[in-house]
């Protein structure tokens, strides 16, 4: 009988022990979080236009994202960045939202939700690809008076400038090479080639240098001083002191008066070609991303055959007169673009 009661005693008291071991370790242990799914991730941005930095808003949606609601998780961005994120609003247990302060240029690939009691959940963002409507662009011909101030009368001679303003509207950076980019000239115009593609910028280069050191106005005319003086200087023994006089005057007095009047902007110019051409390729940021720069097409010689001239009086069965006038405004163009580091993206 005593054998029988201390069996009892000692199953009773395993049993009691055991599911107390089972309820402590129950309570204690991590909430297994595979309950918790994100179904899915709405991802809003705010640029700041003067900065370099945009604010990112996460907003999670899903079931049983909340299971302590004491305890909520702390929300996590892949890549990462330095701060801590500010909640926009009360979590729950189907929503729950965070604001982060992020580069310009970010690009969200995974939202995580660590829970403080062990634990995480995670999803993968897929940015949308760029389409043709997202690159916004225009070509707008620039008026020759414009182009003489800023590239030089050079440029202005022997090239057409056209600005080309780009917006990238999409998520991802875009990447536009020159070799790309053609302009079509009107339907008006003379028969001619569909398309022009604009020069690179070491060729405008070569021919502003050309142009300032041996066509044109200003070079020809202070070759010619240059070259007078000389000859002055050589032949000056053969006659009176008053002719000596008249080419010292020439080559010094009367030189430096015109370079005082005849500035040379070279140094000016060249900067402003080389800043505002647009280069053998531009990288444009996303999430409206702008550049704005300029294309050099080349004039034709025999106005007749440029495609960028309008005849000034147009008419069903007469000639195209030489008088023509040059293509005003906006015209149409094409680029040929692709997304930063990834390849094989259509043509616009």
């Amino acid at each position: 009988m005593r054998f029988a009661q201390r069996l009892a005693t000692c199953t009773v008291s395993y049993l009691l022990l055991s599911g107390l071991l089972c309820f402590f370790t129950v309570v204690s242990a991590p909430l297994v979080w595979g309950q918790a799914a994100i179904a899915s991730v709405n991802v809003l941005s705010q640029s700041n236009a003067a900065g370099a930095t945009k604010l990112l808003v996460v907003e999670v949606a899903g079931v049983n994202l909340l299971p302590i609601p004491a305890t909520p998780p702390t929300v996590l961005i892949v890549p990462g960045v330095l701060g801590a994120s500010t909640p926009v609003n009360t979590p729950s247990n189907n929503l729950i939202s965070a604001q982060f302060t992020v580069p310009k240029d970010y690009q969200l690939s995974q939202v995580v939700l660590s829970y403080p009691t062990g634990g995480s959940v995670s999803k993968d963002v897929a940015t949308p690809p760029c389409s043709d409507s997202d690159i916004v662009r225009t070509f707008n011909f620039i008026s020759n008076d414009k182009v003489k101030n800023t590239f030089g009368n050079g440029v202005a001679k022997s090239f057409y400038v056209v600005k080309l303003s780009i917006v990238n509207k999409c998520s991802q950076g875009i990447v536009v090479p020159l070799a790309g980019i053609t302009l079509t000239p009107p339907p008006a115009s003379v028969p001619g080639p569909t398309s022009r593609a604009p020069y690179s910028l070491s060729q405008v280069t070569a021919v502003y240098s050309t142009d300032r050191k041996l066509t044109g106005t200003r070079a020809i005319c202070f070759n010619i001083i240059a070259a007078l003086a000389t000859i002055g200087s050589a032949i000056q023994p053969f006659f009176g002191p008053g002719f000596t006089q008249g080419v010292a005057i020439l080559g010094g007095g009367f030189t430096q008066a015109a370079t005082t009047i005849f500035k040379d902007l070279s140094p000016e110019q060249l900067q402003n070609i080389a800043s505002l051409s647009f280069g053998d390729s531009e990288q444009i940021g996303p999430n409206g991303g702008p550049v704005n720069k300029y294309l050099f097409l080349p004039r034709v010689k025999k106005g007749q055959d440029d495609p960028f001239l309008m005849c000034s009086n147009p008419g069903a069965n007469k000639p195209c007169p030489l008088n023509k006038a040059p293509v005003d405004g906006t015209i149409t163009g094409h680029i040929v673009w692709a997304t930063v580091n990834t390849p094989n993206t259509p043509a616009l």
